[in-house]
């Protein structure tokens, strides 16, 4: 009678190699189609972020403001200071089926008081799934509204080149550069919630804070060597000591990297964000504020015209910086 024959050891490790190299290949498509269905529903996201827009323009005849200033102060904030305030997405509320939300709000104070109201309710269209998850209790955001290629925050309406300013409020009408070749909304990464003065590390998402600009700094449409000297002076000791974590915390914070970004730098910059401003807590000066994202290559943008498109870490930045202003008369190429 003729015996079973079993595999012999080469022949095991031949299936396991074999298994092994197909898992190999496997694993990373399956992260690819992952990722893929991520992308989409990020720009889903920013889709309804554009219908909201679109829709509260319709019935207010213009887009809400950057930041709105408090009536009063308490819970430590100032009153009469916007960034203090309420933020553009706390006017959306009811445009993204978050009207009980936004029926319980008091807008005569602003973030400090309002944040734990709002880190109650989560909106899961203000969330990125790409990005990490959140660290701690907080209302966060990953997509912020452009103040377009200047620093940011400014009070100086001559700088105010973009659709998201302090206390103003842009009409599509003012869209003199066309509504599908002006950005509107982008994405951007949250922080980790370490601060630097409390001993954590530097990430992506976080802010380098009381690093003036240099001399010579353009504020609007600033130079790559512009963005070169003022991120080589972020990257200092001080600079990351001084970091803080709170990236897309608040997106009730009327402030840059909360609710604003701006678009000097390209997505994904190499240069950090930073800003000029050291005290309290808050973002509200000025700085770099890049879009950023967890996307391999580029991140997400809403234009005015309601349409999403992927724009690559490369964009020339000329072409990206153009595609900030809402009237520059700029000749925009290709992303």
């Amino acid at each position: 009678m003729r015996k079973n024959r079993g595999f012999t050891l080469i022949e095991l490790l031949v299936v396991i190699a074999v298994i092994a190299v197909l898992v190999s290949l496997l694993l990373p498509a399956v992260q690819m189609a992952r990722e893929v269905a991520r992308r989409s529903a990020c720009k889903n996201n920013l889709k309804q972020l554009g219908i909201a827009l679109h829709n509260y323009h319709e019935l207010h005849q213009k887009l809400p403001q950057g930041a709105y200033s408090s009536l009063m102060g308490g819970c430590g904030g100032q009153p009469n200071w916007p960034v203090h305030g309420n933020s553009p997405f706390t006017m959306l509320l009811p445009y993204l089926d978050q009207g009980p939300l936004y029926n319980k709000w008091n807008f005569t104070t602003g973030y400090p008081c309002n944040w734990v109201m709002g880190s109650d309710a989560q909106i899961a269209v203000l969330l990125c799934p790409s990005d990490l998850e959140a660290p701690q209790m907080g209302c966060w955001n990953t997509y912020c509204l452009s103040t377009g290629p200047n620093v940011g925050w400014t009070f100086d309406v001559g700088e105010a080149v973009g659709i998201s300013h302090s206390l103003i409020s842009r009409r599509f009408a003012d869209i003199l550069d066309g509504l599908s070749g002006t950005i509107m909304v982008a994405e951007i990464v949250k922080g980790d919630a370490n601060n630097g003065q409390d001993g954590g590390p530097y990430s992506i998402g976080d802010v380098i804070r009381g690093v003036s600009l240099p001399p010579g700094f353009h504020r609007i449409k600033p130079t790559i060597p512009d963005l070169q000297s003022y991120d080589a002076a972020c990257r200092t000791t001080f600079g990351y000591a001084n970091h803080l974590g709170h990236t897309g915390q608040f997106w009730c914070n009327p402030s840059p990297t909360n609710s604003c970004f701006n678009t000097s730098a390209p997505p994904n910059a190499i240069y950090a964000n930073c800003d000029d401003f050291a005290t309290w807590g808050d973002t509200d000066g000025s700085g770099v504020f890049p879009s950023r994202s967890r996307h391999p290559g580029g991140t997400n943008h809403l234009f005015c015209d309601g349409s999403v498109r992927f724009i690559g870490n490369s964009v020339d930045l000329a072409t990206y910086q153009n595609l900030g202003t809402i009237k520059g008369g700029e000749t925009i190429g290709e992303c």
